[in-house]
C-alpha cells in the first residue's frame, strides 16, 4: 500500500523533471515557491511519514480489560492495551467517613463478549452493615485525548441536556472517563456517587516540564510516539490522569472497549489512526 502511494505521489515529479544522462535536472518555476519538484518531494515525504506512523499504531483490542483484584489488600487494577487504566483501592467507611476495619469486600465480575464487549465489576460488602459503605479511590489514566464525561443517569432523565466544556470538565455530574484516542470508556455509579477530577492536563504538564515519557495504552515497542508535526503535542506521550472516587452500598464499574465503533455502531471510526486537529478551524469564534 505504501509503495503504491509513493509511486502515485512521485509520478508528478517524474513528469516535470528532465533526465539528462545520469543527472536529474529539475525544471524550476520562477515563483517564490522555488523548485517545484523539490516542493512536491517534501510534501510526498511528509505524507508518507504520516501514513507509516498511522499504520504502525496497534489498534486497541475489542476485549475486556485484565482485572487484578487483591481482596486481602483491597487493591484493584485494570489493564488494557498495554497499560494500567485504573489503579485503585477499596475499603469500608462508616457514616462519618472513618475506615471500618475487619469488613471484607467481595467482587462480582461479569462480561459480555462478541461485537459489543461490556465488562462489569461489582463490589459489595460480604456482610451488609447499617451505615457502612464501600469506597473506591484511585487514578484513571488515559491518553492525552481522554476526558471526564457523564453517562445517561437519572439526572439526565429528569433534565436532558447536551453539555460542553472549554478544556477539562470539572462537573460534579461526571461519572465516567472516555478515551477518544483508544475509543474506550470506564463508568462508575452516577447521580453524585462518583467524583472525577482531572489530575493534570497536557498543557499544565508541558508548562511544568513534568516527565510524561510513559506511553499509556501503547506497547513500548510501538513507534506511535513519532509525530510528523514537531509543533504538536503527541497525545501518546502525554497521558491524562484523573482522580476517581466512588461510594455506595455497592459500586459497579462498567468498561466498554471500542465504544463508538462498536457500541455506537460507527464502523469506520478508528481514532487511533490519527490525532485530533490541534489548531482552531478559523481564527474567529462567536456565540451567535
Amino acid at each position: 500500500m505504501i509503495v503504491k502511494l509513493v509511486i502515485s505521489l512521485l509520478l508528478p515529479i517524474a513528469i516535470i523533471t528532465l533526465v539528462i544522462g545520469k543527472e536529474i535536472v529539475p525544471i524550476t518555476v520562477p515563483t517564490r515557491l522555488g523548485s517545484l519538484p523539490l516542493l512536491l518531494l517534501s510534501v510526498c515525504l511528509a505524507l508518507v511519514g504520516r501514513v507509516a506512523a498511522a499504520e504502525t499504531l496497534p489498534p486497541p483490542p475489542n476485549e475486556p480489560a485484565t482485572v487484578e483484584w487483591n481482596a486481602g489488600q483491597g487493591v484493584l487494577k485494570l489493564r488494557y492495551h498495554g497499560g494500567v487504566i485504573l489503579n485503585a483501592t477499596l475499603h469500608a467507611e462508616d457514616a462519618t467517613g472513618k475506615p471500618v476495619a475487619g469488613v471484607a469486600i467481595q467482587s462480582d465480575p461479569s462480561a459480555t463478549t462478541g461485537e459489543k464487549v461490556e465488562q462489569r465489576l461489582k463490589f459489595t460488602l460480604e456482610e451488609a452493615k447499617e451505615g457502612v459503605t464501600v469506597v473506591l479511590r484511585g487514578t484513571v489514566t488515559g491518553s492525552g485525548e481522554a476526558f471526564p464525561a457523564e453517562t445517561g443517569s437519572e439526572a439526565q432523565k429528569r433534565f436532558p441536556l447536551v453539555r460542553t466544556s472549554v478544556g477539562m470538565s470539572h462537573s460534579l455530574r461526571n461519572n465516567a472517563v472516555y478515551d477518544r484516542r483508544w475509543d474506550w470508556m470506564l463508568a462508575g455509579p452516577a447521580d453524585g456517587t462518583t467524583r472525577i477530577e482531572p489530575a493534570i492536563s497536557n498543557k499544565e504538564r508541558s508548562a511544568s516540564g513534568a516527565d510524561a515519557s510513559r506511553s499509556v495504552g501503547v506497547p513500548p515497542t510501538s513507534s506511535a510516539n513519532a509525530t510528523p508535526d514537531s509543533g504538536r503535542v503527541d497525545s501518546n506521550k502525554q497521558p491524562n490522569t484523573f482522580t476517581w472516587e466512588s461510594r455506595g452500598a455497592a459500586i459497579e464499574l462498567v468498561f466498554r472497549p471500542r465504544f463508538y465503533q462498536k457500541h455506537k455502531e460507527l464502523a469506520y471510526f478508528e481514532p487511533w489512526t490519527y490525532q485530533v486537529w490541534k489548531a482552531p478551524v478559523t481564527g474567529y469564534c462567536t456565540w451567535w
